[in-house]
């Protein structure tokens, strides 16, 4: 008596797990004897390759805001100092060594800042902008009910 109740829930647990699998996706199929054949289909979990691109650009983009925030030297320093470290540290500082692309990217945030540049160097050159530059600017006739910190820069200073 127990012999047949455990095939039976046996046969209920082998029934459920296929349920599960063709409620995931399957595929029919005729066989040459003209029974239809319903089979899972067996997809792994799928990587789609634009999240992949879209990570590695974030990732290099990333580095590139990092390099072109610290500069250069600064930032060498940071992965000498990871190369340095422990095991898991030396692999973060094989993973943030400046590249070809970072280096790319970051003379191009640099030269963004609307600042001169130079885009045919390797390291990130521009000068700093002058205080004034961050000021915002309103009509003159505006002037008179504005505190000093927020009036205009005037060209004689």
């Amino acid at each position: 008596m127990s012999d047949s109740r455990m095939d039976f829930a046996g046969r209920l647990r082998r029934l459920d797990r296929k349920h599960r699998a063709l409620s995931r996706g399957s595929v029919t199929a005729l066989r040459a004897d003209g029974l239809i054949v319903t089979k899972s289909r067996h997809a792994g979990p799928r990587i789609n390759p634009r999240a992949v691109l879209m990570f590695l650009a974030a990732f290099f983009a990333f580095k590139g805001l990092m390099i072109a925030s610290i500069g250069p030297e600064g930032y060498g320093e940071r992965v000498d100092t990871l190369a340095a470290g422990t095991l898991l540290e030396q692999a973060g500082a094989i993973v943030m060594q400046a590249n070809p692309i970072t280096i790319w990217a970051s003379e191009h945030v640099a030269c963004r800042k609307k600042t001169p540049c130079d885009r045919g160097s390797h390291g990130v050159s521009y000068s700093e902008p002058s205080i004034g530059a961050y000021k915002t600017w309103v009509r003159p006739s505006a002037t008179r009910s504005m505190s000093p910190r927020t009036r205009p820069i005037s060209s004689s200073s």
